[in-house]
């Protein structure tokens, strides 16, 4: 099976448009329209297959980090699209067994782990030490100020 797509950025409204095809596949259409909108049935299929999408939210990929951006952009009521290259959605967390470190949660506090913010500072300076800009004071800031943020967005 050959599947094909095709992004542009219209200028006009700043929103993301998908023209997609899948070939060799009797019902292509209908499981290209399913996989990639987050509004069923929103796009008929044209003469030659493809199938064409407007959203505001474009996502490329579909690992843990993707899925979870998804996920968050739709609860503001955006409308998302998820594109995959691979035939089932997956990405790198896949392989990894999806866990996370995200210290001082909630799900940890009501269990009774004593955890703080400094301590996870601590840990990641002995852990990483000077990465460079990807693990800057200020992003290991963000990550411990908002990742307890998601895990209550996602128990909610």
């Amino acid at each position: 099976m050959t599947r094909s797509v095709a992004l542009r950025l219209l200028r006009s409204s700043k929103r993301w448009t998908a023209a997609t095809r899948q070939e060799n596949s009797p019902s292509a259409s209908e499981h290209t329209r399913r996989a990639l909108s987050s509004r069923p049935n929103s796009a008929e299929p044209t003469q030659d297959g493809a199938v064409h999408e407007e959203t505001e939210v474009l996502i490329i990929g579909s690992g843990a980090g993707a899925l979870t951006a998804a996920l968050g952009a739709k609860a503001r009521g955006l409308c998302v699209i998820v594109v995959e290259k691979e035939r089932t959605f997956r990405g790198a967390s896949a392989t990894s067994a999806g866990g996370l470190w995200i210290p001082c949660n909630p799900g940890s506090k009501a269990a009774g782990v004593v955890d703080s913010k400094l301590d996870a500072l601590r840990y990641c300076e002995q852990a990483v030490g000077n990465a460079g800009p990807a693990s800057s004071p200020a992003r290991r800031e963000a990550f411990l100020n908002n990742g307890p943020r998601m895990i209550e967005f996602f128990s909610s």
